[in-house]
């Protein structure tokens, strides 16, 4: 990721741990690696869409199920 982002792997570490805020560059940058909106990142927007542009069936099919698990698993942890 820091290779990706053009940042140092303590930057990241500060990021994850709420340490230091990333620049609004390093913010896009982060959005489109992830492929997500800046909304998304931000706490903003709780709807994350997944682009599966590129993805082979079976890819897409395995990233359906994985997604289908971990909704299942979220409603069971709410529901204890």
């Amino acid at each position: 990721m820091a290779l990706a982002l053009r940042v140092n792997r303590k930057a990241i570490s500060h990021y994850e741990n709420n340490l230091r805020e990333p620049s609004f560059e390093t913010l896009i940058k982060m959005a489109e690696l992830y492929r997500v909106s800046t909304d998304y990142l931000l706490g903003m927007e709780t709807t994350c869409i997944i682009n599966a542009a590129g993805l082979s069936e079976k890819e897409f099919s395995l990233l359906s199920e994985l997604v289908a698990d971990i909704i299942e698993k979220n409603s069971r942890l709410k529901d204890e």
